[in-house]
């Protein structure tokens, strides 16, 4: 059965990745992290992802105009803009990023 549903596995999870990090960009991290760190927090909070799929969504947020990134000394660098703050606390409503819940954990 869950077979059948792969791709809307997939494209949900990504859509939670996509908020995540937005959200944590927006509380914990305060507006700046780097690859590395976003990396090691995602296994952190169980949330594990490949480079390649993370490197998909940071893609999808700049090109949304959520993120700005930044390659330094061969590091990501990646920056929260305002718009990016409006998705993170539901101001906006972007498809391919899950929408925030009143709860949210990541934004304390």
């Amino acid at each position: 059965m869950i077979a059948n549903h792969t791709d809307e596995i997939r494209q949900g999870l990504s859509a939670h990745r996509a908020l995540t990090i937005l959200q944590l960009l927006d509380g914990p991290l305060r507006g700046g992290t780097n690859e590395r760190l976003l990396t090691a927090l995602f296994e952190m909070i169980q949330l594990r992802t490949s480079r390649a799929e993370l490197r998909s969504i940071l893609d999808f947020l700049e090109s949304e105009g959520a993120i700005s990134t930044t390659v330094v000394e061969g590091l990501t660098v990646i920056v929260l803009k305002y718009h990016g703050h409006e998705i993170a606390t539901g101001l906006v409503s972007i498809e391919g990023i899950e929408k925030p819940k009143p709860d949210a954990s990541y934004l304390e």
